[in-house]
C-alpha cells in the first residue's frame, strides 16, 4: 500500500510540475524522459526471481506494450494536461478503478460490493462535477 501511495504522490507532484513549468516542452522528449525516469524505478521493483520465458511472441508482446502503455499513454497523458489542465486532466484518471470493476464484470464474471458500486457512483459524479465546472 505505501508503494501505490508513493506512486500517487509522484504522479500527482509530477503533474503539477508539468502545468506549471513544463507546458512548453516537446511531448515527445517529455515522453523519453519519462520512460527513463521510470525504467530503474521498474526494474528495482521487478522481483529477482521473476519467470520470464524470452519467446519471439514475448518480444513482440512487450514492444507492444512499450508502444501501448507507454508511448501512447504518455502522449495521450500530457496533451490532455496541456489541452484541459491538471485538475480536470487528473480527474480522469479516477475513471480506472472504475473500468477495472466493469472489465472485471465483463471477462471474468466478478459482481463488484456494494462499497465498490458507491464507491464508483460517487467517483463518477466528482468527476461529473470537477470537468463541468468552470473556473
Amino acid at each position: 500500500m505505501l508503494i501505490a501511495l508513493a506512486g500517487g504522490i509522484s504522479w500527482a507532484i509530477g503533474t503539477v510540475y508539468y502545468s506549471r513549468n513544463l507546458k512548453g516542452e516537446s511531448i515527445p522528449k517529455l515522453n523519453a524522459f519519462m520512460s527513463l525516469v521510470s525504467l530503474p524505478v521498474t526494474l528495482a521493483m521487478t522481483p529477482l526471481d521473476y519467470y520470464f520465458t524470452f519467446t519471439p511472441l514475448a518480444l513482440v508482446l512487450l514492444i507492444l506494450l512499450g508502444i501501448l502503455g507507454q508511448a501512447l499513454g504518455y502522449i495521450l497523458w500530457f496533451n490532455a494536461l496541456k489541452e484541459m489542465g491538471s485538475i480536470r486532466a487528473s480527474a480522469g484518471s479516477l475513471l480506472v478503478p472504475i473500468a477495472a470493476y466493469i472489465l472485471s464484470f465483463l471477462t471474468l464474471g466478478v459482481i463488484p460490493s456494494a462499497g465498490e458500486a458507491i464507491g464508483s457512483i460517487i467517483t463518477l459524479i466528482g468527476i461529473y462535477l470537477t470537468i463541468t465546472s468552470r473556473k
